[in-house]
């Protein structure tokens, strides 16, 4: 223990006596560990930890399947799955709603969520105040009672209890608040109130498919045996239900990371090649350290000091260094984790919370411990290998000592993981800028869009519904400067999608493959205002309302995959939702991006809404404006036409559409900003290591230069060895680097668009960037090697 003091104590003034390479050390470090600590953070909270909810480990999504594609399930299948007590010991379903509140001041658009009473339990939910929702509240029958969030509560009421039992006008009917949530319910974290489903089979027909569906398995029943049993049930279903799809379970945990786990992988990775890079950096400056030491580490070991002495000596050195790094890394992480978790927001699950926690903290002191060891090595290597008697016989000049090719092999090492992030960066900023470039279907320039609801209660008669809409079409087709005006259900790139299942006349359906598409519900002069491309036939028109024929109208994907080598126009589907019957297809539109830019496109159909006044009480409208200057200048007027014809109606989510695209892009936007950082950082600590290594290495051959100079040689001549020996250093990164990053980049492939993962072009460009940002690290020390005074130098030997 005396020992440890001592070397300890001994480290602690060698730190002091070299202030320079001490700060540079440790921020080098720190940089490294910092990093590597944020990333682990999200990764702790995110991948490792388990869900803060009872058994999470049985809580499954249930999901229907279409093509191959994971669907929201429809009310009746809900209704169906819920029944197989057999698998499920309990199950609930939940869908985003939007409610227009009123009666407190100016009417205003509140987040929601409506959920089946199941859901709160299952969630181990215990009320900040109040109760939670009954089972009978779910009836259609049942009074409006809602449960408000926490912040709700605060914003509102104060944080009163007297809000509980307090009446809330939601959409023009009043609720009564029975509860309030708690304030780490993560789960609503976006909403701001909670309502029950209230549904039945005239709002929520057979084939509408919006709800997210959890299931707990009954003990004992692991999620592939609940598969299995699922396959076996859906025929005898669909006897019940012709629109029940087959459908899967997914562990609810594995739905919510699925997305993030790829890239968080992905950015460990590359904090892990900064923190190796900073690595290599620290052992090269303790190299140069330790070279400038020899003299006295050489007179020691004649006194008496035992290598390992002094090897302990310098790994105490070494931790001292690691560990000042490591705290203030830490640091660094706490302060920048918050603008790495809201950028990476749309990427992790919606209910995680990031935080440092003691395994965090654990695991930055295993690092930093780590780290101290392998940088350490390096100089340890150099004294237990070290000539003794030559480093005495210099007379304490600095000679090229063997350790030199391990400074090298540093550098080969430091420039291989730059390419290696650099090439990561590269691909996924060109996958981008392919992103931007795709055809989304419709022009976003000039464009202007609101959500808009018409009351329930107001607009209760279907078609005083629709008839309220075409006035708000017209009217807001008369504002000055507005082109075209329409609505839309869902919204193209918005994220939200409504799918269901048809049928085609005349063909016979197969019930283990049933016909499913998108589902959207358009009025006015929707295609117009987006410039949607009719291919075919004719757009829809004011004619096509409750008294004409029914009419839709497809797009292309749909015409190809169900009608390929014939003419769709005449053919007649059943879209279902409300009463059934067909419909004549008058028109085939171009394929539009609905939920992302990087998606496939899949079947869509378009109904005129003025012919589903069945099903005009569940559906909420996104209007679409196509103007002739700033779109968001004629927000204002627009409001104001609307609000003439109803001042209570709420407009929410008022965008233009090009922000719309901004935001789907989000997601992409952040791994490209991220890795770009990560990279940038790595080179930058590559160039210096490259610079500290090309001085050492001048230093070293400051006598054959200024020989070779007084021999003859010219500028040109020095510079060229100089540039010679760090191209050849460079090369030989950039070519270990190529093979890293061709083997490294597969993981990046579901992370790309329209660029495969060896994608060349890339990989030469970012070599060139990389070499000659490399030979220009170079620049300073080969200047310095040119001026060196020849008399000078031969005078000193």
């Amino acid at each position: 223990m005396d020992n440890f003091l001592q070397d300890l104590r001994f480290g602690l003034r060698m730190l002091r006596k070299n202030p320079g390479f001490t700060m540079v050390a440790v921020l080098v470090l720190a940089i490294g560990i910092g990093v590597n600590t944020a990333i682990f953070s999200v990764i702790n909270s995110v991948l490792l930890q388990p869900l803060p909810y009872p058994d999470s480990q049985r809580l499954m999504l249930l999901q229907g399947l279409s093509d191959s594609r994971h669907i929201p399930v429809s009310y009746t299948e809900f209704l169906a799955w819920k029944d197989q007590k057999e698998l499920f010991e309990d199950s609930a379903a939940f869908t985003n709603s939007g409610f227009a509140f009123t009666g407190l001041g100016e009417p205003e658009q509140l987040r929601g969520m409506s959920i089946s009473a199941a859901l709160l339990p299952m969630f181990g939910v215990k009320p900040a105040a109040g109760r939670i929702f009954l089972s009978e509240e779910d009836a259609r029958t049942a009074n409006p009672v809602a449960m408000i969030t926490h912040s709700f509560w605060q914003s509102h009421f104060h944080g009163s209890q007297s809000a509980v039992g307090q009446m809330l006008t939601l959409n023009d009917k009043v609720f009564t608040i029975v509860g309030v949530l708690p304030e780490d319910f993560a789960f609503a974290a976006n909403v701001q109130l909670l309502t029950p489903l209230r549904l039945d089979a005239t709002v929520a027909p057979s084939g509408l498919n919006f709800l997210a569906m959890i299931v707990k398995l009954r003990p004992g029943v692991s999620p592939g045996q609940a598969r299995t049993a699922m396959t076996v049930m859906v025929p005898r279903l669909q006897k019940i239900d012709s629109n029940l799809l087959p459908a899967t379970v997914t562990p609810y945990h594995e739905f919510l990371v699925g997305d993030s786990r790829p890239l968080l992988f992905v950015l460990l990775g590359a904090v892990v090649s900064v923190l190796l890079i900073a690595c290599a950096n620290t052992a090269n400056l303790l190299l140069a350290r330790a070279a400038s030491r020899s003299k006295e580490i050489a007179v020691r070991i004649s006194l008496g000091a035992g290598r390992l002495r002094l090897v302990r000596q310098l790994l105490t050195e070494s931790l001292l260094l690691s560990g000042l790094g490591g705290i203030i890394g830490i640091l660094l992480a706490w302060a920048g984790l918050g603008v790495l978790t809201t950028l990476l927001a749309q990427r992790l699950p919606r209910d995680t919370a990031v935080h440092i926690d003691l395994t965090v903290l654990f695991f930055s002191g295993v690092l930093a411990l780590v780290t101290g060891i392998v940088f350490g090595l390096a100089p340890c290597i150099q004294i237990v290998k070290g000539n003794l008697q030559e480093e005495l016989k210099q007379g304490g000049r600095q000679s090229e000592s063997g350790s030199y090719w391990l400074r090298q092999t540093l550098i080969v090492s430091e420039v291989a993981f730059s390419l290696v992030l650099l090439a990561g960066a590269g691909l996924l900023l060109r996958s981008f800028v392919r992103l931007l470039n795709v055809d989304k279907g419709f022009s976003t320039d000039h464009v202007v869009t609101m959500g808009i609801w018409p009351s329930p209660v107001r607009y209760a008669d279907p078609k005083v519904a629709i008839s309220y809409l075409q006035q708000v079409q017209e009217r807001v087709s008369t504002v000055p400067g507005v082109r075209s005006a329409g609505f839309v259900t869902n919204l193209p790139l918005s994220g939200s999608s409504t799918n269901g299942g048809l049928v085609i006349e005349g063909r016979a359906e197969d019930p283990k493959d049933p016909l499913n598409a998108q589902k959207q519900f358009v009025g006015g002069n929707y295609f117009q205002a987006l410039r949607v491309p009719l291919l075919k036939g004719r757009y829809l028109t004011d004619a096509d309302n409750t008294t004409s024929p029914p009419v839709v109208i497809i797009n292309q994907t749909f015409a190809r995959q169900f009608f390929p080598n014939e003419d769709p126009i005449g053919k007649r589907i059943d879209v279902g939702w409300g009463n059934p019957g067909f419909s004549e297809i008058v028109g085939v539109v171009g394929d539009t991006k609905q939920e992302t830019l990087a998606e496939t496109v899949h079947p869509t159909f378009y109904a005129p809404f003025a012919q589903k006044a069945e099903i005009m009480k569940f559906l909420s409208f996104n209007l679409v404006a196509r103007t002739q200057q700033d779109p968001l200048t004629a927000v204002r007027a627009i409001s104001n036409q609307i609000h003439q014809l109803d001042r209570n109606q709420v407009l929410a989510r008022i965008s233009s559409m090009d922000d719309v695209v901004a935001k789907s892009l989000a997601p992409r936007r952040v791994p490209v900003w991220l890795m770009g950082v990560f990279s940038g950082i790595a080179l930058f600590l590559a160039a210096i290591g490259i610079y500290g290594v090309l001085s050492y290495y001048v230093l070293q051959r400051r006598q054959e230069i200024g020989l070779r100079m007084a021999l003859g040689a010219q500028r040109a001549n020095v510079l060229q060895l100089i540039l010679g020996h760090a191209a050849k250093l460079i090369a030989a990164g950039v070519a270990i680097g190529l093979v890293a990053a061709f083997a490294a980049s597969r993981v990046l492939t579901s992370m790309l668009f329209g660029v495969k993962p060896t994608d060349i072009p890339t990989f030469l460009g970012v070599s060139l960037l990389l070499a000659a940002l490399a030979l220009l690290a170079c620049a300073v020390p080969a200047s310095r090697a040119t001026r060196v005074d020849p008399l000078v130098v031969l005078r000193n030997e």
